[in-house]
């Protein structure tokens, strides 16, 4: 069983390829497959309860091991953290980040916010534009 934290929850599928390793076997990955879901969140921890299940032939993993499991990621472009002074609010609400284009000229971009903000689907070569 594995907690899938809330944030990572639209990232995956049931059916999914999953990689399992564990601090006692180092160097060592065991592949495996997401099979089903709790379909609801724990509310204390916001994560998700989901079941993988990994083949392991030779009984290298035991029961009750602490292992860390990699999910398949969907998402296009990881999250990153927005320094909070690139964020410009408005009177209709939406807060908004800047990026510099070139020395003199800046665009904004939008995005939405979870545990941090997350990257706008942008051109290459922009920076974020900060103190403004």
């Amino acid at each position: 069983m594995v907690n899938v934290p809330q944030a990572n929850i639209p990232a995956i599928n049931v059916g999914e390829a999953a990689v399992v390793s564990v601090q006692e076997r180092p160097g060592r990955e065991f592949s495996g497959k997401l099979v089903r879901t709790a379909n609801a969140l724990d509310p204390t921890t916001r994560t998700l309860l989901a079941e993988v299940h990994v083949r392991n032939p030779n009984h290298v993993l035991l029961p009750g091991m602490y292992a860390q499991v990699r999910l398949a990621d969907a998402r296009s472009a990881p999250a990153i953290l927005v320094p909070g002074d690139t964020l410009v609010v408005r009177s209709d609400g939406p807060r908004w980040p800047w990026f510099a284009r070139t020395a003199a000229s800046i665009i904004r971009k939008s995005c939405s916010a979870g545990i941090s903000v997350r990257k706008p689907r942008s051109s290459p070569g922009l920076r974020v534009a900060s103190h403004l």
